[in-house]
C-alpha cells in the first residue's frame, strides 16, 4: 500500500505544478477537480471553478463547441479544440479523454489544456502576412522585405516548431533556434530531408493517411512523435495546412507543440489506475465498493479476498442496492449514508452472519469516502481476535478465582502513605476482623522489620515493581509470620511515584519448610500489540522489487538490502522453506490461490522468528508480480508453546497430590478425580467412579445414613459460599476395613460453569489415636474413681 500511495502522491504533485490546466468533470460537466494553474488562465478562483460547470466558463458560441467535443468525449472519442474563456480572454487548446471506473463504464470527463494565448496570437499574425503576402509582394517590394523580416522574427522567436515541406514531402524551411532548443537539429541537419525521417515509425505508415487529408481537406491536426537528435522520441500536437506559394507549387506548413509533459502525465495517470485497480484486487482485506445511485447505494465492485471469503457468492449481488442486501441492518445502511453524506472514514466492530458460510462472524468495518460518488467497505475477520480476547477474559477471571481460593491478599495504598483499597484476605492474614476497613491506616506499620520496609521501598523506587519478597510480619495477636509481596508502581503525570499495587501471600509455612531454597528463574511476559502487515514485490523470478518498512522492522535488513535481491539468497529463510515457498509460487502462476503458510525466518542478526505467509499475483501495467504478506506470528507460537508446557506443569501438580482433589457438579456428580482416590479407597481406577454421584461412592452405605441430613446441612452452606467447615465421616472401602476421611468443599467458576472443588484426606491414624486416647482416659478415670486407697492429683 505504501507503493500505491507514494506513487499517487508523485502523481497528484505532478498534475498540481503542471503549467497545463488538468480538470475533471462528472457526466453532465460540473467541474470536480482542477489544478493551480487553472485559477491564473481561467480568471476564476479554484472554491468557484469546483461544482461550476465547464460550458459555462466560455461564451455561447464556444460553449456549443465544448458541448459537442463533451458529448464526443461521453461516447468514447479523445477529441482536441480550442476554446477561450470569457473571465480572461485566454485561449486554450483542450484535449479530452473519458473517464472511467472499475467496470470500464464512463462517469465523466478528464483533459489537459492548454495555454495558447500568444501562440494564436503569433498563428493570427502569420495568417495575416500569409493571407495578404500576394498583394504586398504587388504593391511594394520594398515593405516585402520589411515583412518578411518581421515573419522571419515571429517565426523564430516562436515557442513552436514551425516547417514547410514541398510536394515530395520534403522539408524546405524550418525555425532553426526553436528546431535546435527542442529537438537538437541546425538548420542544414534538416532542409532537404525527407520529413518522414525525423517521424517514429509507428506514424510514417500512416504517412499516405496523412497526404490524403492535406490534399482533400487542406489541413490536418493530430499528435505524433518527432525524433530528437540524442534517439528520444518527443511527443508534439501537429496542426498542418497546405497552400500554394507565388509559382502554384503545393506546400504544406506544420505547426509543432510539445506535449511531452502531457503524455507522461497521462501515462501515469493510467499506470496510477492499474496499479490501484491491481492493489485493490490483490488486498488481503475483503474489500466493497458502493456507488451512489439516487438515494441509495449499488454495489460495482469487489476485491479478489471478497470473494473467497464468500467462496464466489457476492458475485451475485453486483448491482443490488444497499436497501435490498441489508433491509434487515439498518446498521450498516446508516453507515454507508453517514460516510458518503460527511465525507469522513469510520470504523466499527459488527457482528454479521454469513448466509454462504452459515456461520457468524465478527468484523471491523471501514468505510471510506472515494470522490465524487462512491464509498469503499472493507470487512476484516476478528472473530479469532474477539474470541482469544473472550477467552484471554475468562482465563483472567479463572485466575481470579483460583487467587482468591489461595487466599491471596490484594492492596492499594499511596507511596510511603496511607491504604487506599484492599480485600478481606488482608484482614485475614494480619488475623484482624475480616469486616473491618483498613483504609486509611500506615501501610509502614505492618512491617515487622524496618530494614524490610527500606528494601521494599528502595526496589520499587529503583525498578517500579518488586517481585516475590520475602518479609516478616506480626499478627495483632503478636505471631509472627512469612508473607511474599508482589508489587508494582503506579506514576503521575510527570513520572513521580504516587502509588503502589499489589498482592501479599501467607507463605510461612513454605517458608519454613523451603527457607534455604531460592526462586531459580523469573519469568516474563510480554503482550505485544498486533504488528501491521508487511508486503513485498517480487518478479516471477524471485526478485525483490519493492517492499515496505515493516518488512525492515520484521527481518532486520534494510530496505535497500532487501530491494533487488533474489528472495531465495536471503538467509532470512532456511533453505528447508525454500520448496515450500516455491511450490506456493507454482500454484499462483497456476491461478490458484494457496492457504497462508506459517514458516520460520531468520532476522538479520540470526533471530528466528515465525511468520504466517500469504501470497498473491498482482499485475502492475503489463507484468505479473507476487505479492507477499507477511506476519509476524512469533509471540502466538510462543504462547502456545508455553501454554502446553502450563497445562502439562497443572496438571502434573494435580496428579500428583497426596490428598484427593476433584471437581463436582452442583448435583454432586464426578467430574475429575486425581490418582489418589485410587489408594484411598483401593480402586484399580478412578475411571470406575467418574460420571457416579458423590454420596453414592462415600456415604451411601449402612452405616453411613445418618450422615446424610449433617451432608445436606453442609452442602447448602456451600452453595452459599460458605466453605469454612469441614466434613468427617468413615467409608467401608472394597478390601472390607473402614478409614475416615475429611472433606472440604469450595465453590469454584471455571468458564462459565460453575462447580463443586473437593478436597478429601485420609485421617484414619488420626481418629484411632483420638480413639486410643479416649480409651486411656476412659481406663483411667474407671481405676480412678474405683482405687480404695485416696488419691490427690497435684499441679505443679
Amino acid at each position: 500500500m505504501k507503493y500505491n500511495r507514494e506513487s499517487e502522491k508523485r502523481y497528484s504533485d505532478f498534475i498540481e505544478n503542471l503549467n497545463d490546466i488538468a480538470y475533471e468533470t462528472d457526466k453532465f460537466g460540473n467541474i470536480t477537480y482542477c489544478n493551480k494553474i487553472t485559477e491564473e488562465i481561467s480568471g476564476l478562483s479554484k472554491d468557484r471553478i469546483i461544482g461550476y460547470n465547464f460550458l459555462n466558463l466560455f461564451s455561447e458560441e464556444d460553449g456549443k463547441l465544448a458541448l459537442e467535443n463533451f458529448t464526443k468525449t461521453l461516447n468514447g472519442e479523445s477529441p482536441t479544440f480550442e476554446l477561450t474563456f470569457i473571465n480572461s480572454g485566454k485561449t486554450c487548446q483542450f484535449s479530452n479523454k473519458p473517464l472511467k471506473n472499475d467496470k470500464e463504464e464512463i462517469i465523466g470527463v478528464y483533459g489537459i489544456g492548454r495555454d495558447i494565448t500568444e501562440h494564436k496570437k503569433a498563428e493570427h499574425e502569420l495568417k495575416i502576412y500569409q493571407d495578404h503576402l500576394q498583394e504586398l509582394i504587388d504593391e511594394k517590394t520594398k515593405e516585402l522585405k520589411t515583412s518578411e523580416e518581421k515573419y522571419r522574427i515571429i517565426t523564430e522567436t516562436a515557442n513552436d516548431l514551425i516547417r514547410i515541406i514541398n510536394d515530395k514531402f520534403e522539408i524546405e524551411y524550418i525555425n532553426e533556434l526553436t528546431h535546435l532548443r527542442i529537438l537538437g537539429y541546425s538548420k542544414d541537419e534538416m532542409i532537404g530531408k525527407f520529413a518522414g525521417t525525423f517521424m517514429h515509425p509507428d506514424e510514417y505508415e500512416q504517412i499516405g493517411k496523412y497526404a490524403f487529408e492535406f490534399h482533400k481537406y487542406g489541413s490536418s491536426s493530430r499528435e505524433g512523435r518527432f525524433k530528437h537528435k540524442n534517439g528520444t522520441w518527443i511527443w508534439m500536437d501537429i496542426k498542418s495546412k497546405s497552400y500554394l506559394d507565388n509559382e502554384g507549387n503545393w506546400k504544406l506548413l506544420t505547426i509543432s507543440r510539445e506535449i511531452t509533459d502531457r503524455k507522461k502525465a497521462e501515462q501515469q495517470l493510467k499506470e496510477s489506475e492499474e496499479r490501484f485497480k491491481a492493489l485493490f484486487k490483490g488486498g488481503p482485506v475483503p474489500t466493497y465498493t458502493w456507488q451512489e445511485v439516487g438515494n441509495d447505494f449499488k454495489l460495482i465492485n469487489y476485491n479478489n479476498a471478497a470473494e473467497k471469503t464468500t467462496l464466489g457468492d457476492v458475485k451475485k449481488y453486483l448491482g443490488f442496492k444497499a436497501s435490498e442486501m441489508y433491509k434487515d441492518r439498518p446498521d450498516i445502511i446508516k453507515d454507508i449514508h453517514r460516510c458518503f453524506e460527511k465525507k469522513i472514514n469510520i470504523t466499527r466492530e459488527v457482528k454479521y452472519y454469513i448466509n454462504i458460510l452459515k456461520e457468524e462472524k465478527d468484523l471491523l468495518a471501514k468505510y471510506s469516502y472515494i470522490p465524487p460518488d462512491l464509498v469503499l467497505v472493507h470487512t476484516e475477520d476478528i472473530t479469532e481476535r474477539i474470541n482469544a480476547e473472550q477467552k484471554l477474559r475468562e482465563s483472567e477471571e479463572n485466575s481470579r478465582n483460583m487467587i482468591n481460593n489461595l487466599d491471596v491478599a490484594f492492596y492499594k495504598g499511596e507511596f510511603k502513605g496511607k491504604l487506599l483499597m484492599h480485600n478481606s484476605a488482608l484482614n485475614k492474614i494480619l488475623g484482624i476482623d475480616p469486616s473491618k476497613n483498613l483504609i486509611g491506616s500506615e501501610a509502614s506499620k505492618f512491617f515487622n522489620n524496618p530494614e524490610d520496609q527500606e528494601i521494599y521501598y528502595e526496589r520499587l523506587t529503583n525498578q517500579g515493581f518488586i517481585k516475590n519478597f520475602i518479609s516478616q510480619i506480626k499478627k495483632v495477636n503478636g505471631e509472627k509470620i512469612n508473607i511474599e509481596i508482589n508489587a508494582h508502581m503506579i506514576y503521575d503525570g510527570e513520572g513521580k511515584p504516587k502509588e503502589i499495587e499489589g498482592t501479599v501471600m501467607d507463605i510461612t509455612e513454605k517458608y519454613r519448610l523451603e527457607q534455604k531454597l531460592k526462586e531459580s528463574e523469573e519469568k516474563y511476559r510480554n503482550l505485544f500489540e498486533k504488528s501491521p502487515y508487511a508486503i513485498a514485490l517480487l518478479d516471477l523470478n524471485g526478485k525483490i522489487l519493492d517492499c515496505n518498512s515493516r518488512e525492515e522492522e520484521i527481518l532486520g535488513y534494510k530496505k535497500n538490502e532487501l530491494i533487488g535481491a533474489d528472495f531465495r539468497n536471503l538467509h532470512a529463510i532456511p533453505q528447508k522453506y525454500i520448496p515450500v515457498v516455491m511450490n506456493g509460487f507454482k500454484t499462483l502462476i497456476k491461478g490458484e490461490i494457496p492457504e497462508p503458510q506459517e514458516i520460520q525466518f531468520y532476522k538479520k542478526n540470526g533471530d528466528p522468528i515465525w511468520i504466517n505467509l500469504q501470497a498473491s499475483l498482482l499485475k502492475l501495467e503489463d507484468e505479473i508480480l507476487i505479492q507477499l504478506i507477511t506476519q509476524d506470528i512469533t509471540n502466538l507460537k510462543e504462547s502456545e508453546y508455553k501454554l502446553r508446557d502450563s497445562e502439562i506443569k497443572y496438571r502434573h501438580l494435580f496428579e500428583s497430590s497426596p490428598y484427593v482433589i476433584g471437581l463436582l457438579d452442583l448435583n454432586g456428580t464426578i467430574i475429575d478425580l486425581n490418582n489418589a482416590v485410587n489408594d484411598i479407597l483401593s480402586l484399580e481406577s478412578r475411571e470406575d467412579i467418574i460420571g457416579k454421584n458423590f454420596r453414592e461412592i462415600f456415604l451411601e452405605t449402612s452405616k453411613n445414613k445418618h450422615l446424610f441430613p449433617i451432608f445436606e446441612k453442609i452442602s447448602k452452606k456451600i452453595m452459599k459460599g460458605d466453605t469454612k467447615d469441614s466434613f468427617e465421616f468413615p467409608v467401608n472401602r472394597k478390601i472390607g476395613d473402614v478409614i475416615w476421611l475429611s472433606l472440604r468443599c469450595s465453590l469454584i467458576k471455571i468458564e462459565k460453569e460453575t462447580l463443586i472443588q473437593i478436597l478429601v484426606q485420609d485421617i484414619t491414624e488420626r481418629k484411632s489415636f483420638e480413639q486410643t486416647l479416649k480409651r486411656s482416659e476412659q481406663k483411667f478415670r474407671f481405676l480412678f474413681e474405683n482405687t480404695p486407697s485416696s488419691i490427690l492429683l497435684i499441679n505443679p
